[in-house]
């Protein structure tokens, strides 16, 4: 590893360093800054051929430092018709290079670059070419944004939002480093103490304590977690047929929970009675094996799930292979129920759902009995599948400025949860600043890690092209039925 070397700013103006230290100081800063210039910095093989070389390089992801040596591409093949752009990138968490091929055209694009991945240059190979030299290629190193690392969020220590282009440093545009500078902190802050959704000056950070994008946003699923979001792939179907099983015989019976009424009154309902703390359960045996990936339990309309005194209860979802006889394996539980009359339960998230089982029930569990004879009653209870990933629409509120942006930038956390979208092809951002008439594309960049699960991303799209307006609205896409999740997301106009 190399050692340091102290920044001196070199000066041979009169008056200034005679000439040993001038070339000193010129050898010391040089080193200095190389540290961060020459980082992942592409270029021709010292003998041209077809290969780019590309230089030593760290960067922070997460708690973990990452170091690459000199890495050398595979061998380019030149074009055979037309001229071809190829982008070397490097991975995101790995920092190992990798190559995205172009497509021939007269006049080539650049081809999209994959999730998790970050473009340090463009190959521009022409028909025939036998080497590539430094002229053939374009540097794409993302520009240095900030230090390595945010403080860590509470709750998540060593875990903070980390920057994967932070380890380059030459010249930006310095409004937007400031900008992605606050959407970072703004982010951070909200991870961190939970604040109210709110306008910014000249934009807006969302929270999603609720479903805030619903109006004109069309196949999605919001859902509750420990970071609420967005997901394009929970497209699920109700579970149906199964031999239905369980304790609660009484009324109306199990089959009363299977029969689509979710508003039964106790006497109609599946019901347990007893006394002490009594559990009910119920539930089906498939015939196959399944994976519960939501369930819904709703209450009767004048007990809710039990008529003891204390409300307090627990609901979980089992699983099985022998029908609950030695095989009961806990798939979800919340210990913190407050039973209400009709109170729904409809849980779509938590749940283990790594195993498939072939038999399934809810257990309806009462915290503290109050000594007398009572009942656990249940009107209906759904269980649901995962069958397949949807596309999704997400159209933000409309948010006003003072004057209309030339720019406009939105930022939130992403996740690909496929494994296998490209931004430009299965996942989009759009801007708009005259309402949502009008829009156009965002640039995507990756700036940022929020704790090895989500990525930062900055969408940035040049608006001054469209009818003028003081209404920026953005338009996210997750396409091609790849499952993405979008969370956190502002905007800001510029």
């Amino acid at each position: 590893m190399d050692t340091v070397a102290t920044f001196v700013q070199p000066n041979s103006a009169p008056g200034g360093q005679d000439a040993t230290n001038y070339k000193g100081a010129i050898d010391a800063s040089a080193k200095v800054m190389s540290q961060i210039a020459a980082a992942f910095a592409p270029h021709a093989a010292a003998t041209p051929n077809m290969t780019v070389l590309v230089d030593a390089g760290s960067f922070q992801s997460n708690t973990t430092r990452v170091s690459q040596a000199q890495q050398t591409t595979p061998t380019f093949t030149a074009p055979t018709t037309n001229p071809r752009n190829d982008i070397i990138v490097i991975d995101q968490s790995s920092g190992a290079r990798s190559v995205v091929a172009g497509a021939e055209a007269a006049t080539p694009a650049d081809p999209a670059i994959p999730a998790g991945k970050i473009a340090v240059a463009r190959v521009r190979l022409t028909v025939g070419m036998t080497v590539i030299t430094n002229a053939d290629i374009d540097d794409l190193r993302p520009a240095y944004l900030i230090a390595s690392s945010l403080p860590d969020v509470a709750g998540h220590e060593g875990h903070g939002l980390h920057v994967v282009g932070g380890v380059f440093g030459w010249s930006v545009d310095k409004d937007l480093v400031a900008r992605d500078q606050i959407a970072l902190t703004n982010i951070q802050q909200m991870l961190n103490t939970a604040v109210t959704t709110g306008a910014l000056a000249q934009g807006k950070q969302w929270e999603l304590l609720g479903d805030e994008w619903a109006t004109g946003s069309s196949g999605y699923t919001f859902v509750l977690d420990s970071i609420n979001y967005y997901s394009s792939g929970q497209s699920q179907s109700q579970i149906s047929g199964g031999t239905n099983i369980g304790n609660m015989t009484a009324y109306g019976g199990i089959a009363s929970a299977f029969d689509g009424n979710v508003s039964q009154a106790y006497t109609s309902a599946a019901t347990l009675a007893g006394a002490g703390n009594i559990t009910g359960y119920i539930g089906k045996r498939w015939g196959s094996n399944k994976t519960v990936t939501r369930f819904t339990v709703y209450g009767t309309t004048d007990i809710g799930l039990s008529n003891s005194s204390n409300a307090s209860m627990t609901v979980k979802l089992q699983g099985s292979t022998d029908n609950f006889s030695s095989s009961i394996v806990d798939l979800y539980v919340n210990s913190a129920v407050t039973d209400s009359n009709g109170i729904v339960l409809d849980v779509v998230s938590g749940i283990t759902t790594t195993t498939s089982y072939p038999d399934h029930r809810v257990s309806i569990i009462e915290n503290a009995g109050d000594g007398g004879s009572h009942s656990i009653s249940c009107a209906e209870v759904k269980f649901y599948e995962t069958v397949g990933s949807t596309s999704e629409t997400l159209v933000s509120p409309a948010v006003t400025v003072s004057t209309a942006p030339n720019f406009i930038d939105s930022y939130f956390l992403y996740k690909d949860d496929s494994g296998t979208s490209v931004f430009g092809t299965d996942f989009t951002v759009e801007h708009g600043r005259d309402a949502g008439t009008t829009f156009n594309f965002a640039t995507l960049s990756i700036i940022a890690q929020y704790d090895g699960t989500y990525s930062l991303i900055r969408a940035r799209t040049d608006v001054s092209g469209q009818p003028s307006g003081t209404s920026m609205v953005s338009r996210i896409k997750a396409l091609n039925n790849k499952a993405q999740r979008v969370a956190a997301p502002s905007i800001y106009s510029e």
